[in-house]
């Protein structure tokens, strides 16, 4: 699947490109695994959170690639 090029993802979108199911999903924003940004009642994922998530979860030869510092994105609230 190819990701939309959107930046903002619904938990439908981002469920479909993870290949999980929505509970699974919430699962991993509670234990906060997938940074999410809610907007009123909306619950939307940054792409670029979404594709971090991926390539940290990448394993080779059975070890877990780290999470990249780089990688994790700086968000300001305004008040």
């Amino acid at each position: 699947m190819e990701f939309p090029q959107k930046t903002l993802l619904t938990r439908a979108e981002t469920a479909s490109i993870l290949s999980v199911g929505l509970s699974t999903l919430d699962t991993l924003i509670s234990e906060q695994e997938l940074p999410r940004i809610r907007l009123s009642k909306r619950v939307l994922f940054a792409r670029g959170d979404v594709e971090t998530y991926i390539l940290a979860h990448r394993s080779t030869g059975g070890m877990k690639i780290p999470y990249p510092e780089s990688a994790k994105i700086e968000m300001t609230r305004r008040k």
